[in-house]
């Protein structure tokens, strides 16, 4: 895969991971995942129920996931066919 970052950066970028605590590489993951939650929760019509923003969730992050039976705890899956979703910077 090329990239568009140059070797000098990308071994800064390592070195500086590199000198972080575990806990700080960590809290890093957490706020890009809330951040990009956050982008797909903006993405979703703003009538979606609570179950069907949940599962539009899931199938965003986890489409292996989101394709098992009953995975909702529900007597049956939300139904979401209807809800359009706005892709922000995907492609789905």
């Amino acid at each position: 895969m090329s990239s568009d970052t140059s070797q000098e950066l990308a071994r800064m970028v390592a070195e500086r991971f590199n000198d972080m605590s575990g806990q700080e590489r960590f809290m890093i993951g957490v706020e890009m995942f809330e951040t990009a939650r956050t982008l797909v929760l903006a993405s979703l019509p703003q009538d979606a129920t609570e179950d069907q923003r949940r599962q539009h969730l899931v199938e965003r992050f986890y489409p292996e996931l989101s394709k098992q039976p009953n995975i909702w705890g529900l007597s049956e899956s939300p139904n979401c066919d209807d809800v359009p979703v706005t892709a922000i910077g995907a492609d789905v």
